[in-house]
């Protein structure tokens, strides 16, 4: 059976390595053929077009649609995700496919800077919307669909948004008023990962002033690789990213794009995890 997978960066799986996203994991657990066709950053306007031109003519026999979420943090509306939706499950039924509906998590959060240009409280209540309306839809019509936060919960691990996630800007401050927002929703926590060395290394600090100890009660785990973290106590354990690495691949793209005429790329360069001090071993225990 051929399945491809259509969406945004929620189906490329941005960030994670070859192998890592659903769509490559379910290609390994079922021997059916999956293909991953998500796009990062694309919208639903982009997805219909890319399942006119790109996907039906592979005559699959399941298309996975997924997407709306990039349409509603840059407009703040999901009129146009809506009618996307509904067009892609009727040309996917007028084409002899079957389209399975992908119902993905509401949107969470967003660094504090780009508030500036996204009316965020709008978009969250839209989000929470439109994954609504995508369930009336697919009950409605009965039609076969995926629910990740439906499929969590039965699994016995609800998402909590306020237990679990913490937005802020990428600086000490915003780890160690995340961290204390943290210990105060949810005072059992054992591992905090954040998403910049900066902010873990605040989170740490909050952690000790309320009195824990890290690693013995709270691992943290920070992105970047910088060198304050080695001079910091204890010596943070981070994901480390090569920024010479970065930037000469995306030299060689650009390059590529301007002298060759070639097509823009999403590449992910690889990356090191680099166990210190921070993380409890539990291996070792």
């Amino acid at each position: 059976m051929k399945i491809i997978c259509l969406g945004d960066s929620l189906t490329a799986g941005c960030g994670l390595r070859r192998g890592e996203n659903w769509v490559e994991l379910l290609r390994e657990q079922t021997g059916d053929e999956w293909i991953n066709a998500g796009v990062c950053g694309d919208t639903s306007t982009g997805i219909l077009v890319r399942l006119q031109t790109e996907v039906l003519p592979q005559r699959p026999d399941e298309v996975l649609l997924m997407g709306g979420d990039n349409d509603i943090m840059l407009t703040g509306c999901a009129d146009q995700a809506k009618s996307a939706m509904m067009a892609m499950i009727h040309q996917c039924a007028a084409r002899g496919v079957k389209p399975v509906v992908g119902i993905q998590f509401p949107v969470l959060g967003i660094p504090e800077p780009w508030r500036a240009v996204c009316d965020w409280e709008r978009a969250q209540a839209e989000s929470a919307a439109y994954i609504a309306w995508l369930r009336r839809l697919v009950r409605a019509v009965s039609l076969r669909h995926v629910d990740f936060a439906e499929a969590f919960e039965r699994c016995g691990v609800p998402f909590d948004e306020a237990r679990m996630y913490h937005t802020g800007r990428y600086n000490y401050e915003s780890g160690y008023t995340g961290m204390q927002e943290i210990l105060k929703n949810t005072p059992e926590v054992t591992a905090v990962f954040a998403m910049a060395d900066v902010i873990a290394i605040g989170a740490i600090r909050a952690a000790c002033d309320a009195g824990k100890r890290v690693p013995e009660d709270i691992s943290v785990i920070g992105y970047d690789g910088l060198k304050v973290g080695d001079y910091y106590c204890p010596k943070l354990s981070t994901i480390a990213q090569s920024l010479d690495r970065i930037a000469l691949r995306s030299f060689e793209i650009i390059m590529a794009c301007v002298e060759n005429g070639a097509q823009a790329r999403h590449i992910t360069v690889p990356f090191t995890l680099s166990c210190k001090q921070s993380v409890r071993n539990l291996l070792k225990e």
